[in-house]
């Protein structure tokens, strides 16, 4: 059983207005979980349209430079085991105290996250690593799609 931890990459500043100015913050949470994945020896699997591609390119670069995937889509052959609902109010503790509960216990997910609307809410991805020891005592084994051949 594997899980794929899938950083969807979707700010792009001067198209987004009605997001928050929280989500600034996006290309700065990228890093943090860069390092992250340092730490833990966790392999993402990024997704990210052209438009974030051409306008962040040395983001590009570093990423790929860590040996992380990137793709242009999320994969339709994995359960999506889904972000907290934006705007929900639900803090993002208690929805990953409530989502490793329901952590599927056969076949691969994938565990989807918005890095800058993670980051509002857990800005040093203290919570993020309690869902990581989670999802890894679940018996499941952190991979990319390319690793599945999805």
């Amino acid at each position: 059983m594997a899980a794929v931890i899938q950083l969807v990459l979707t700010y792009l500043p001067w198209e987004t207005e009605e997001r928050s100015a929280a989500d600034h913050g996006e290309p700065a949470m990228v890093l943090r979980f860069l390092e992250v994945a340092k730490e833990l020896g966790l392999k993402y699997d990024f997704s990210m349209a052209d438009g974030v591609r051409r306008a962040f390119p040395s983001m590009v670069e570093t990423i790929e430079s860590e040996a992380h995937d990137i793709n242009d889509a999320p994969a339709d052959s994995l359960l999506q085991f889904a972000a907290p609902v934006p705007g929900s109010g639900k803090p993002l503790r208690q929805w990953v105290t409530g989502v490793v509960g329901s952590v599927p216990r056969e076949g691969n997910f994938a565990l989807v996250i918005e890095p800058g609307a993670w980051g509002r809410q857990d800005s040093h991805l203290a919570v993020f690593r309690t869902l990581v020891a989670s999802v890894l005592q679940s018996g499941h084994a952190i991979r990319t799609r390319r690793e599945l051949a999805l």
